[in-house]
C-alpha cells in the first residue's frame, strides 16, 4: 500500500508532464515534446494517431513555423494506480493564431 506522500509525488510527476507538453508546444520546442514521450507512445492532435517518439518528432516538425499557440490546461486529475502505473486526464484549450512575423512572438489581442 502506498502512503499519501508517494501517491502526492506520482500525481505532481503527472501533472507536471501535463504543463511540460504544454509549454513545449507552445514554444516550439518540438525535440523536448517528443522527448515526453516513451519510445512507442502516441499522439493524437485529432488527425490520427501518431505513434513512435521519432514520428512524433517529425509530425511536430511539419506545424506550421507562423504558428502562434497557447494550451491552456486545467481540471487535471490523476489517478495513481500503482508505485510506477497512473493515468491521468484534464481539459486542454488552444488558441491559436497564423501569421507570426517572428519567431517566438507572443500571443496578443489585436
Amino acid at each position: 500500500m502506498m502512503d499519501d506522500l508517494d501517491r502526492m509525488v506520482i500525481e505532481r510527476a503527472c501533472e507536471r508532464l501535463i504543463q511540460l507538453y504544454a509549454f513545449y508546444a507552445d514554444h516550439h520546442r518540438h525535440t523536448e515534446m517528443a522527448d515526453l514521450f516513451t519510445e512507442d507512445g502516441a499522439l493524437d492532435r485529432g488527425e490520427g494517431p501518431v505513434r513512435g517518439r521519432a514520428k512524433i518528432f517529425d509530425a511536430l516538425e511539419q506545424r506550421r513555423p507562423d504558428a502562434i499557440v497557447r494550451h491552456v490546461t486545467s481540471n487535471v486529475i490523476v489517478e495513481v494506480v500503482g508505485p510506477h502505473q497512473a493515468s491521468a486526464t484534464s481539459v486542454m484549450t488552444l488558441y491559436r493564431v497564423f501569421g507570426a512575423s517572428e519567431p517566438g512572438q507572443t500571443l496578443e489581442p489585436p
